[in-house]
């Protein structure tokens, strides 16, 4: 019997293939089996879904130090962890449009939304347009976030870690973030809408706690790293709700 993955001769007992690790499978494929695996890979409290959120979350040190030193088929990869978050909250995000454009503060001049005719209307009409853009291509963006706070990060914590490195310790923090983001809108919903602005702080809280809790660094250290990152975190949502205003203005000008 030879592997049919990498064509290796197998002994007759075998369940995984010595050369490759492959499981070995001889039933034909049912609804029933495929069912099953599908729940337990990506649902299983013990799977590398789960064991990443919970490393992430207890001791974000750990899952960084052993991912980057080679343990890499204990938890999820940095790169499949954030498309899986973020495709994960755009399904959430798209059932509950009109609830998350509320809550993501898209009428950022209170009432401007139902004064037709106004120059803050036509504005708010711009940045909801901007908003519903970003939301299509949510995915796309979180990706095209991560160089940035890569860039950021390596510039606030040093260089003993090369940029590829800090994506993959950045891919891990920005899908929990969007985790995170995802819970507390769904308990806004279930809740109070207030609640959700809470998840908006995990930016400035989170970021600067994993990398502090990677590096081991003192109360001190710590304290002058997060004001540093935060000062320059705070520069993106003023940046995006700049540019949410131009294309307001641009709109209306049109």
């Amino acid at each position: 019997m030879n592997c049919k993955n990498c064509d290796q001769v197998l002994i007759e007992s075998a369940n995984y293939c010595n050369h490759c690790g492959a499981q070995v499978v001889l039933n034909r494929i049912t609804f029933k089996e495929m069912t099953s695996q599908t729940v337990g890979k990506f649902f299983g409290w013990d799977n590398a879904f789960f064991r990443t959120v919970k490393a992430l979350i207890i001791n974000p040190r750990i899952i960084f130090e052993e991912y980057l030193n080679g343990t890499r088929k204990k938890y999820f990869q940095p790169i499949a962890f954030l498309t899986f978050c973020s495709s994960i909250s755009l399904i959430f995000f798209n059932i509950f449009t009109e609830q998350f454009f509320e809550q993501s503060n898209l009428a950022f001049t209170s009432g401007s939304l139902t004064d037709a005719g106004s120059e803050n209307n036509l504005t708010n009409e711009g940045y909801v347009e901007f908003q519903e853009f970003f939301l299509k291509y949510f995915i796309l963006f979180s990706f095209l976030f991560l160089p940035f706070y890569s860039y950021i990060s390596r510039f606030i914590y040093g260089k003993k870690h090369n940029f590829g490195e800090h994506l993959v310790l950045n891919a891990y923090i920005q899908g929990l973030i969007v985790l995170i983001t995802l819970v507390f809108f769904l308990l806004s919903l279930l809740t109070d809408a207030n609640i959700y602005y809470i998840s908006l702080l995990t930016y400035v809280i989170y970021y600067p706690y994993a990398f502090s809790r990677f590096y081991r660094h003192t109360p001190i250290q710590a304290t002058l790293k997060i004001l540093k990152f935060t000062l320059l975190i705070a520069s993106f949502p003023l940046l995006s709700y700049g540019l949410g205003y131009a294309v307001g203005k641009l709109s209306s000008i049109g």
